[in-house]
């Protein structure tokens, strides 16, 4: 058949099965419904002129999701939609935010208690002891940030380059050794290792590791894969009987997951059918707690970073 075919018309077809057999290879592990943009409001033209623009800034991977569809999907040479993605910072809310979310729905922590009550070393300490849960996940603790102008994070002195370098681990860096820079809950400031110990009080809290917690409560709800996913920089630490993950980064994702994780709070918590999250506690965890925020400037324009917690 193939050979009676016009030369133009044969590329033509090859092509199309080229084009349909890797479509059907990405959605091999993670099916997700698809659309057309022009079905929703969108024009092709528009988002392909998109793309240029952020492939020109060596964006690697792009989905847009209208209404639970796929309607526009592209992937830079080398990349396909079951290749995960570096995640950097927004694991502070996939994972960290995620993570608290489910502890807190599961009332093994609230998010107002003093978070000594789950890192021992803390009880003691003037400052530490009064630091809630709330003001890790807000960056409003108090602790320090491990960064140090524009020096590299591998050449940072003291203990803030021993968080980086994982010596012996970040967690017990972060707990022992950074330290508070003003009382909490009175100013902000970014701060990994605050994250660090919110990782920390949530595994002590659930009894149960970050990856675990977040496959089992929500990921494989979900239908992501384990092959779409892997947070902690790919490992874990045992510190002081606990099994920890990283949770200020470290994650990887493919897009398809990472949407996925969106469509549930687009949702309000529920997922097929099924209310996997209370709605209030997703609003409470989308919305400004009126804990301190970034002050911003002329020469510090970035948006306000407002985790609320519940």
């Amino acid at each position: 058949m193939l050979k009676s075919l016009p030369v133009k018309h044969l590329l033509k077809w090859l092509t199309c099965a080229a084009f349909l057999a890797n479509a059907i290879s990405m959605a091999a592990d993670f099916p997700f419904p698809q659309d057309t943009p022009e079905r929703h409001g969108m024009r092709r033209e528009a988002l392909d002129q998109w793309r240029a623009r952020l492939a020109a800034h060596n964006t690697r991977a792009l989905l847009v999701i209208r209404h639970d569809k796929i309607v526009y999907e592209w992937y830079a040479p080398g990349e396909d939609a079951n290749k995960k993605q570096g995640t950097a910072s927004l694991a502070k809310a996939i994972v960290g935010g995620n993570s608290l979310m489910v502890a807190l729905d599961d009332k093994r922590l609230t998010a107002d208690e003093r978070a000594a009550r789950y890192i021992p070393a803390w009880r003691d300490d003037p400052q530490k002891s009064l630091i809630t849960i709330r003001q890790l996940a807000t960056h409003t603790s108090g602790i320090e940030d491990a960064e140090q102008g524009t020096i590299g994070h591998m050449e940072l002195p003291g203990w803030k380059g021993a968080f980086w370098r994982r010596e012996p681990d970040p967690f017990s860096v972060a707990v022992h050794d950074a330290p508070v820079i003003f009382p909490p809950g009175t100013s902000y400031a970014y701060s990994n290792p605050g994250m660090a110990a919110l990782a920390y009080a949530v595994t002590a809290a659930t009894h149960t590791d970050l990856r675990t917690l977040l496959k089992t409560r929500l990921f494989d709800l979900l239908g992501i894969p384990e092959s779409q996913w892997s947070i902690g920089y790919g490992r874990a630490y045992q510190v002081e009987g606990l099994v920890l993950y990283a949770n200020w980064g470290g994650g990887a994702f493919t897009p398809r997951a990472t949407g996925r994780i969106g469509q549930l709070f687009l949702h309000d918590g529920e997922w097929d059918g099924k209310r996997l999250v209370p709605r209030a506690l997703i609003k409470k965890m989308t919305a400004y707690a009126g804990m301190p925020i970034q002050k911003r400037s002329p020469t510090n324009p970035d948006r306000h970073r407002v985790f609320a917690g519940g």
